[in-house]
């Protein structure tokens, strides 16, 4: 009887989780404290995936004292959050890549103590503080999941080369890092885009009503609009523009572009499933 029970509490154990290589994924059963799950964590392990852990919502900032309480020699290099995690995040390994908050609604809290280390930050849909002290080097900054963000972004690192808007976000961009490569807007977004850095390669726009589009950087090589209708002014369009792609967007003067650019291939598609 006493094996049965045992064998059966082994089973419930790994049905909360999954280790697949260097990866440990937690399902939508877990909800545990980081001091008991902490133990499951192989030396292999440096990805911790709680994206599907709904519920999941116990602090995690004790995290590299208890690795190293547990003699666990494994180096997290990133984690993902699930739905309604939301504790402050102000201790977290200084060997961490990833911080991945996209699957969150519930996060709200400052990110001014990250790790240096940290490469990529993709923050949840609640996610609404300034962003004036990020790590050095970061590369990527993803906002697509934050609705309500709405704050400047004067102040983020020149490492920066790839950056994501969405929701409500409506500031001027004019001191954005100048090794940026690809930049995307979303459709609130109601300023010039004269002070671009001219370093931007892709540039995603959604286009409010009858955008007219005055300005674009000078080494951009593809453009991709989204939604309603907008015009392109033929006056400001580089000469290392390669591609336009239309989500579900009317180019009031498209004919005109295909006569005076035959060069730009122009491509129609529905959503960008």
């Amino acid at each position: 009887m006493v094996i049965v029970f045992i064998s059966l509490l082994i089973l419930i154990v790994k049905m909360e989780y999954t280790i697949r290589d260097n990866i440990i994924k937690f399902n939508d059963k877990f909800n545990k404290p980081i001091d008991i799950w902490i133990k499951y964590l192989t030396d292999s392990i440096s990805i911790i995936d709680l994206s599907e852990a709904f519920d999941y919502n116990y602090l995690i900032d004790n995290l590299s004292n208890l690795l190293n309480e547990y003699d666990k020699q494994c180096i997290i290099k990133q984690i993902k959050f699930g739905r309604l995690f939301s504790h402050r995040l102000d201790s977290l390994p200084n060997s961490l890549q990833v911080l991945d908050l996209s699957s969150n609604d519930k996060f709200d809290y400052p990110l001014d103590n990250l790790p240096e280390s940290l490469i990529i930050l993709k923050t949840g849909w609640d996610f609404n503080h300034p962003l004036d002290n990020l790590p050095n080097g970061l590369r990527i900054l993803d906002l697509n999941s934050s609705l309500n963000f709405n704050h400047t972004l004067d102040k983020l690192p020149e490492s920066v080369t790839v950056l994501k808007l969405k929701g409500e976000f409506n500031h001027r961009l004019d001191n954005l890092p100048n090794r940026l490569k690809t930049l995307e807007i979303n459709e609130d977004f109601s300023h010039e885009f004269a002070n671009l850095p001219n370093s931007i390669k892709n540039l995603v726009i959604s286009c409010p009503s009858n955008k007219k589009i005055n300005s674009l950087p000078s080494s951009l090589e593809n453009l991709t609009l989204h939604y309603n209708k907008c015009k392109l002014d033929i006056n400001i369009i580089p000469e290392t523009l390669e591609k336009i792609n239309l989500f579900e967007c009317e180019l009031l003067n498209k004919n005109e572009i295909i006569e005076l650019y035959p060069q730009i291939e122009i491509c129609h598609k529905q959503s960008d499933d």
